[in-house]
């Protein structure tokens, strides 16, 4: 029977097999001749996945579901036990009104493995909010951990060019806001054709039009602009008319290009050079005008450089879903996609010093993008003016990319010394900061096997035998990085043309080598100048000027930001603190660009409103809180009945477990309470002794109960609870949101000096706390990566900027927002890896929710993986300040020392984080004028001990005398060069040529004692050690000086300033057991005389040492 049975079951299964390849070949045919069929006029989506797609998310009245999708999630159960299931429903209903108690536990291996294999087999359906799918069992709380991969085009195996349908467990895109209907909304019909006629907005745009309604495929073109002087313009021309690409035009800069063209019956549209621009700024500041021109009459452009080769019409390899779509300069997963970097701060100890990441991204390829169009009031008219072609880009017609090109028409036309390409990138990359209103427009990268730059082509692509031609062809390379532009476009069209061969990329001797180096490889010998140049930085010039709400008018433009921060000085000194327009939200640009503000809208859209920011109403709390929720919801929806205030008034948002009890007292008691802000407190006790705490302080009626994590943390059992705290914060913050309610995240580790509601400036989806500094640091800035083996094209641009605080971010009840809150609580559950390069940095770092939501808001869309899409804002970093600046920088400045001229809205214990003690030196200091209690806290970690502080006394004595005596404590200094060579320090300086300052090279401690230094020549010393010599020993007669010099520290001067430096070990400062190394004195901390602005120095390596 067995034997039988066998058969009859075997034949039927492989019948099947067979029939199921039959069929699946059969779809992939008919899917790919549909993707072909796109650009020959037959196709209404707009692309193979997206159109219908995403449609459903936001049409109608379907725009606030709230189903998830969790396709390929593992839905974890977190309960007391899975025994305890059965009687969690009674336990939650049992619960007193003002605690709703949620069943918890921190081992959920079964049910998670008992989820995921239901969830497995569930169909992906669009989400826009969050569930309130009934709960499972018992009533217990549905917890879907995420464990999120990147997609890493460049780790085997490459899956073609197609665009890939999104990733499981993870929301849709955010929602295009177009220009001329097309995007999903009140103008578009059920098949995805609208009913606005197109194009739009063509008063004074008759001429571009009228060719548009002739060329354009489903509302876009693809387009280069050039004159009949660009190199290679008309085999450009000819190789894109032999693909085919029937919706193809070129913007004419001259009349002998544009007549050409019209012998060759190429389409092409004239742009007039009206202002006679010439060089290359005012030329590369005309393309974002003809781009606007596009755009605002509804025609998505996919923009293209001459030097750009193409393999196959690039139309069907879109995505279409964000406003911009461009190429990377970027050579692998992270320079394309982005990454969060570590950044080291030794002078704040073991607690602090690395705290803080940068997100660092290669630059956009600025030869091809895609803009799509948008919809604004027929008034408009462009300033016509001559431009150069970009590489790839595909850009859509939306509010936000045609927000981008004013803003950057407007910079360019503005800043003299602004490059176009970096100021391009940083507008997309960076949130937005004080006046600086950026576009909000979301970024999707093109796959950078697909959309190539030359650097990968040569030395990747040609060096992997799986990307050879017969496996993987590429849609288009650009000829960016190599001089011989010509020549490397013609041998990759030989390679890919039939009977092509790998030789056809002979010879290539410059920027070919095979596996280019990873950023960490590139600068492991300039740590100086990548680490220490940003760790010690302190330029306060946009800072300072944005901490005064009313300082920026029209007329304050033309003096520039300098000119600005003089004047907030001014006031600082005149009005002090208590001026209502301290710290108050600026005026956006000034007022220069003010008919592009960003507001909150609903459809229809008009120019005015170019940024929307999708807006959950407060009528939607009815449904989420209407019943049918899961326990946590019922247990929020509980909580919020009780908080007063409208929906303008944010919800403070505070989690707390057995460990935060003397934080939360002191932000409940000098923080919530005086400012009389109780009464809109949701606190997410994720411990017994937390809820009781907070109905001790009058903060019980709105407690949400969800977890005990106050157990022993042995084998990780505190993490995961840590994390259960964390998750289920940002859980009941989507819920929250989701009912129309801003929310304040808040951790209990923060002093709160004043109600932040007034000071938020609502003009984004997130703002958020920033974890930097200065100008450089909280706001970003175009960092450049050398890769001498490119030779001419060695300097890579990017983009990097400090992350950004989850312990204190302000949340506008936005779909964006709450798609945001989800991931971010199902990624801190998840077991997250980093692709490629230096992953394991990343996997080893403990702090889940810090690098979930900075990779959340910074990490751009890449194939399957779709970013929220939030809009970020970065809080005036002086207004809004963490612990480091308030303990290394703001104490100690000339200006901002003084709490009359200066106090911050809130402080974030963020480098010091279990030091809550320092929460009270804050309030006394800018609450009661207490400047010992602030003092007593060092920089780093710890309160001084006695000892710790008279060393400090004794020290700062020494060096309050060196600076007194200025230039001539080193200029006058009798210590002999045999003294000094004596010494283990001027032995190592004397072995070490070159140091760095504050990043900066070359800096020469010469053994004669002079300086050399980039700001000219100066002198250095070695001082006597502590309380064994005066002023006098150092600067007076050889007779005087009788005692040894300090083992540790020396005075330098220069540019007109004395400066005192201690030495040490690079790990000196509480680096990690086993971690760091160095030699005893290979980096110094230098406190400057008069301010006491303090830098990091450190030896260079030079090439060829041991690193």
């Amino acid at each position: 029977m067995r034997a039988v049975s066998g058969r009859g079951v075997r034949r039927p299964i492989v019948a099947g097999l067979l029939l199921g390849v039959i069929i699946a070949s059969i779809r992939n045919y008919l899917d790919h001749r549909h993707a072909e069929s796109n650009h020959k006029g037959t196709y209404v989506s707009g692309d193979v996945f997206h159109g219908r797609f995403w449609r459903d998310r936001h049409r109608g009245g379907d725009r606030f579901r709230f189903d998830r999708r969790r396709s390929g999630r593992s839905a974890a159960v977190v309960g007391d036990a899975a025994s305890a299931s059965a009687s969690a429903s009674a336990s939650a209903s049992s619960a007193a009104s003002s605690v709703a108690s949620l069943p918890t536990s921190s081992s959920n291996a079964s049910s998670s493995s008992n989820a995921s294999s239901s969830s497995s087999s569930s169909s992906s359906s669009s989400s826009a909010l969050p569930r309130t799918d009934p709960a499972p069992a018992g009533g217990a709380v549905v917890v879907d951990p995420l464990d999120l991969v990147y997609p890493d085009p460049f780790a085997p195996p490459h899956l073609g060019c197609e665009p890939r349908r999104p990733m499981p467990g993870i929301a849709a895109p955010r929602a295009l806001d177009r220009i001329g209907g097309g995007g999903g909304g009140e103008d578009e019909e059920e098949d995805g054709t609208s009913t606005v006629a197109w194009p739009v907005n063509c008063d004074g745009h008759e001429v571009l039009c009228e060719l548009l309604r002739k060329t354009a495929i489903q509302k876009e073109v693809l387009v280069a602009v050039a004159d009949s002087r660009a190199p290679g313009v008309y085999a450009f021309v000819d190789a894109i008319k032999k693909l085919p690409v029937p919706n193809f035009l070129v913007v004419t800069l001259d009349d002998v290009l544009h007549d050409q063209l019209a012998a060759m019956k190429v389409p092409r549209y004239r742009v007039k050079n009206e202002k006679g621009a010439t060089g290359s700024h005012k030329v590369s500041a005309l393309k974002f005008t003809i781009i606007k021109e596009f755009v605002g009459v509804g025609c998505s452009v996919l923009l293209t450089d001459t030097d750009v080769m193409y393999v196959q019409n690039p139309f069907p390899f879109l995505y279409r879903d964000h406003d911009v779509e461009s190429m990377s300069d970027g050579w692998d997963g992270e320079t394309a996609h982005g990454w969060m970097d570590q950044v080291d701060d030794p002078a704040m100890g073991a607690g602090g010093r690395r705290r803080a990441k940068a997100f660092r991204v290669a630059a956009l390829n600025s030869g091809m993008w895609c803009v799509s169009c948008v919809l604004f009031s027929s008034q408009w008219s462009p300033y016509h003016t001559t431009a150069l072609a970009w590489c790839t880009q595909y850009v859509s017609a939306t509010h936000n990319s045609f927000r981008l090109m004013t803003i950057m028409e407007h910079r360019m036309n503005t800043e003299p010394n602004l490059w176009d390409q970096a100021g391009y990138n940083l507008e997309l990359w960076f949130p937005s900061r004080d006046a600086h209103l950026t576009s909000g427009a979301s970024i999707r990268v093109m796959d950078p096997l697909c959309f190539v730059n030359s650097k990968v082509m040569t030395r990747v692509i040609r060096h992997s035998p799986a990307l050879r031609k017969e496996k993987h062809v590429p849609v288009a390379m650009h000829a960016n990085y190599h001089t011989d532009k010509a020549n490397k476009m013609k041998n990759a069209a030989a390679y890919y043309a039939p009977g092509g061969t790998l030789r056809a990329f002979e010879p290539c001797l410059v920027g070919c080598g095979k596996d280019p180096k990873t950023v960490a490889e590139l600068e492991r010998k300039h740590r100086h100048a990548v680490n220490d140049g940003v760790a010690s930085s302190k330029k306060w010039t946009a800072g300072a000027a944005g901490a005064w709400g009313e300082h920026v008018t029209e007329g304050d433009q033309t003096g520039g930001t300098r000119a600005r921060v003089s004047l907030s000085f001014e006031r600082l000194a005149a009005r002090g603190s208590d001026d209502v327009a301290h710290c108050a939200p600026a005026k956006p640009w000034g007022g220069a660009v003010g008919k592009e503000a960003r507001s909150i809208h609903w459809f229809p859209y008009d120019r005015l409103t170019p940024r929307a920011l999708h807006v959950v109403p407060s009528s939607n709390a009815a449904r989420v809180c209407g019943g049918g929720g899961d326990a946590l919801t019922k247990a929020t929806c509980d909580a919020l009945s009780r908080v007063v205030g409208d929906a303008e008034s944010p919800i403070f948002i505070v989690a707390a477990d057995g460990r935060d009890l003397e934080a939360l007292r002191t932000l409940a008691t000098r923080g919530f309470a005086r400012l009389r802000l109780a009464d809109r407190v949701v606190v997410v006790a994720a411990a017994a002794a937390a809820a009781t705490l907070a109905t001790e302080l009058g903060l019980g009626s709105t407690v949400v109960r969800v977890a005990e994590t106050e157990t022993d943390t042995e084998n990780g059992g505190g993490e995961l609870k840590l994390k259960l705290k964390l998750a289920m914060k940002w859980r009941v913050a989507a819920i929250a949101l989701s009912t129309g309610r801003s929310a304040l995240l808040i951790d209990p580790a923060t002093a709160l000096l004043r109600d932040p509601s007034s000071y938020f400036y609502r003009d984004a989806d997130i703002e958020a706390l920033s974890d930097g500094w200065d100008d450089t640091t909280a706001y970003g800035y175009d960092h450049v990566v050398d890769d001498p083996d490119m030779d001419w094209s060695r300097y890579v641009h990017g983009g990097r900027v400090l992350s950004v605080d989850p312990g204190f971010a302000f949340a506008r009840p936005t779909m964006e927002s709450v798609a945001l809150a989800e991931l971010v609580a199902s990624r801190i559950l998840g077991n997250s890896k980093r692709r490629g390069g230096n992953s394991k940095r990343h996997d080893a770092d403990a702090d889940a929710e810090h690098l979930a939501f900075n990779e959340a808001m910074y990490l751009p869309s890449h194939g399957a993986y779709t970013s929220p899409g939030a809009m970020k804002r970065t809080l005036n970093y002086l207004c809004f300040a963490n612990s480091k600046l308030a303990f290394r920088f703001l104490r100690k400045d000339a200006h901002f020392k003084d709490r009359a001229k200066h106090a911050p809205v809130a402080v974030r214990l963020s480098y010091h984080a279990r030091e809550v003690k320092r929460l009270e030196a804050v309030y006394d200091y800018y609450l009661d004028g207490d400047v010992a209690g602030m003092n007593a806290w060092s920089d780093g970690v710890g309160v001084r001990s006695k000892g710790e502080a008279a060393e400090e006394a004794e020290k700062a004595a020494r060096d309050a005398r060196l600076c007194a005596a200025g230039a001539n404590a080193a200029a006058a200094s009798t210590f002999t060069a045999a003294e000094i060579n004596a010494s283990a320090m001027g032995v190592f300086i004397a072995k070490h040529s070159n140091w760095s300052w504050a990043g900066i090279t070359p800096f020469a401690f010469e053994t004669d004692g002079r300086l050399s230094t980039p700001w000219g020549r100066g002198t250095w010393t070695l001082v006597p050690a502590a309380g064994n010599a005066s002023v006098s020993s150092v600067s007076g007669s050889a007779s005087n000086v009788a005692t040894p010099p300090d083992a540790n520290a020396l005075v330098a001067t220069f540019a007109g300033a004395t400066h005192v430096l201690h030495f040490e070990r690079e790990n000196a400062r509480g680096q990690g057991e086993g971690e760091g190394g160095g030699e005893a004195f290979d980096m110094f901390i230098s406190t400057r005389c008069g301010d006491g602005d303090v830098v990091v120095g450190r030896a260079v390596v030079a090439d060829g040492d041991a690193t």
